[in-house]
C-alpha cells in the first residue's frame, strides 16, 4: 500500500453508494511480495462495507481462511484486499470470495524441462478489439500475465474502470496479473489513486521485482509523476537489484516507455539515458515494453550495436527488446521507412506476446488476435547447468552395465560417451512431475 492516500473507513462507506457495484465483482490477483510461489493476493470490490470481508483457500491438505481488510482509495464500492500466505510452490488452489469460486496455481519454485507460460499486453482499453485480445489470452492459458502498461484509458471515468477490471476477471482472478505503470493510469488524480488502491505489488508498488519459477521480472515507472526527480533512486535500486539476483535463470523487465520503436513515439531517450546501461550490464536477457500501439522486436542489441541478426540468440549476446502495445485500444502506422537496422520485425496488429520458458530457453511469439494471422518469434537459449553426479553405493561390486550415450557440446559434432555403473541390487527411481493436464481454473 505504499503509494496508497488514507481515506478513514466511514469515507469508504459514503463512496460506495456513489456508483451501483455487484456484489463481490471485479476479482483478480496480484503479488504483494516478491515470492510467488508461497503467496497471492487477492483484491475485490464489494457495493458496502461487509462485516467479515475474508478468503477461504483449499488445496491438498489446505483449509484457511484469510481475512481481509478495506483498501482506502477513491471508489465506487468498497476494495478489499486479502493476502494468502503458507501456500505451497506449484500448487492448484481454490479460493471462495462472497460466494463466488475461482482457482489459480502458486509459482514453482523453479523451471524444469517443462516450459512456463508467460502473457505480455498491453495498451487495451474496453473496446471489442480489447475484449478480444483478453479472450485470446485467457484461450492460451499462461501461468502469469505481465502488463507494461496503460489498461483502461479511463480518463477519470469509474464506469470504464469497472468495464476493465470485469472485463479481465476470468483472466485476472486465475493467475496473477503484474503491472508496470502506464502514462494512461496517470491521465487524472482519479485514475492514478483507483490505480494504486486496486492493484497489489511488492515494494512501493511503483518499481518492484519478484521471481515466478526462477525467472527474475522487474517492473519500471516512468511515468508516476516527474521522472527527473525519482529516475536516479529507482537507477540505483535497479542497479542493486540486478547484482542481487545476478544468478536467476533468466531476467525480464518490463516497463510502458520503449527504447527502441519505429512507431509513432518512437524510442524515448530519457528511459534510454537512465536504464539501459544498467539493463545491459546486468545481463538482463529481455525487455517488454508498450506505449506505441503495435508491435515490434529488435535484434540482439549492445549498446545501440547489433550483436547478430539470428532469431535464435544465445544468452550473453545482447539484450532482445519488445514493443506489445496492441492489447486492443487502437494501432499506429510506422513512423520510420524503411525499418530500422535494429528492428528485426514489426507489425501494426491487435496481439499479445507469448513466452515459453524453461532451464534453457526464453521461446517467445506473438499471437494475433484480430484474424490477420501476423506473427514472429524468437528464441534465447542458454546451456544447461551440469546435473550432479550421483556417485552410487560405496560397496565394492563385481557386476557393471554399461551405457552408451550421445552428447553434443556447443558448437560441436555429437560425442559418444560410456559409462559405467553398479548394477548390483535394484535401483528404484521415483519421478514426481508436473500434472500433464491443467487444472480447470475457474467453476
Amino acid at each position: 500500500m505504499g503509494m496508497r492516500a488514507l481515506v478513514p473507513l466511514t469515507l469508504l462507506a459514503l463512496l460506495a453508494a456513489a456508483l451501483p457495484v455487484a456484489a463481490t465483482s471485479q476479482v483478480h490477483l496480484g503479488l504483494s511480495s516478491s515470492d510467488a510461489a508461497t503467496q497471492a493476493t487477492v483484491v475485490w470490490v464489494e457495493p458496502e462495507v461487509v462485516d467479515r470481508p475474508e478468503v477461504r483457500v483449499t488445496g491438498p491438505l489446505f483449509n484457511r481462511t484469510f481475512p481481509a481488510v478495506a483498501v482506502p482509495g477513491p471508489g465506487p464500492g468498497v476494495v478489499y484486499e486479502a493476502r494468502l500466505t503458507g501456500l505451497q510452490p506449484g500448487t492448484p488452489y481454490t479460493y471462495e470470495v462472497g460466494g463466488r469460486f475461482f482457482q489459480f496455481t502458486t509459482a514453482p519454485r523453479a523451471l524444469s524441462e517443462e516450459p512456463v507460460r508467460i502473457a505480455a499486453i498491453a495498451d487495451v482499453g474496453i473496446k471489442p478489439t480489447s475484449r478480444a485480445a483478453v479472450n485470446a489470452l485467457l484461450e492460451a492459458d499462461p501461468d502469469l500475465v505481465i502488463v507494461p502498461g496503460d489498461l483502461a484509458y479511463a480518463y477519470g471515468s469509474a464506469d470504464v474502470w469497472r468495464q476493465w477490471f470485469e472485463m479481465i476477471e476470468p483472466a485476472a482472478a486465475t493467475r496473477p496479473w503484474m503491472i508496470a505503470l502506464g502514462n494512461h493510469e496517470m491521465d487524472t488524480e482519479y485514475d492514478r489513486n483507483l490505480y494504486y488502491q486496486r492493484h497489489a505489488f511488492p515494494g512501493n508498488e511503483r518499481w518492484y521485482s519478484f521471481d515466478w519459477a526462477g525467472i527474475h521480472f522487474v517492473a519500471l515507472d516512468t511515468w508516476g509523476g516527474d521522472f527527473s526527480k525519482f529516475r536516479h533512486e529507482e537507477a540505483e535500486w535497479l542497479r542493486q537489484d540486478l547484482a542481487a539476483n545476478k544468478d536467476a535463470a533468466w531476467t525480464v523487465v518490463y516497463l510502458h516507455a520503449p527504447f527502441y520503436s519505429s512507431f509513432r513515439h518512437g524510442g524515448q531517450a530519457h528511459v534510454v539515458e537512465a536504464f539501459r546501461d544498467i539493463l545491459e550490464a546486468g545481463g538482463v536477457d529481455l525487455v517488454v515494453t508498450a506505449h506505441d500501439h503495435a508491435y515490434e522486436r529488435t535484434h540482439p542489441l549492445r549498446n545501440d550495436t547489433v550483436v547478430t541478426r539470428n532469431s535464435t540468440v544465445r544468452e550473453g549476446l545482447g539484450t532482445v527488446y519488445l514493443v506489445t502495445g496492441g492489447g486492443g485500444q487502437s494501432l499506429y502506422d510506422p513512423k520510420l521507412h524503411p525499418a530500422p537496422n535494429w528492428s528485426a520485425a514489426r507489425g501494426k496488429h491487435y496481439h499479445f506476446v507469448e513466452l515459453l520458458v524453461n532451464e534453457t530457453m526464453i521461446e517467445g511469439r506473438v499471437v494475433a488476435t484480430d484474424g490477420s494471422g501476423f506473427t514472429d518469434s524468437f528464441r534465447i537459449e542458454k546451456p544447461p547447468k551440469p546435473k550432479p553426479v550421483d556417485p552410487g553405493p560405496t560397496t565394492t561390486t563385481t557386476t557393471t552395465t554399461t551405457t552408451t550415450r550421445q552428447q553434443t557440446p556447443t558448437g560441436g559434432s555429437p560425442v559418444t560417451e560410456t559409462v559405467e555403473s553398479p548394477a548390483v541390487g535394484a535401483v528404484l527411481l521415483v519421478l514426481v512431475g508436473a500434472a500433464s493436464a491443467r487444472l480447470l481454473r475457474r467453476r
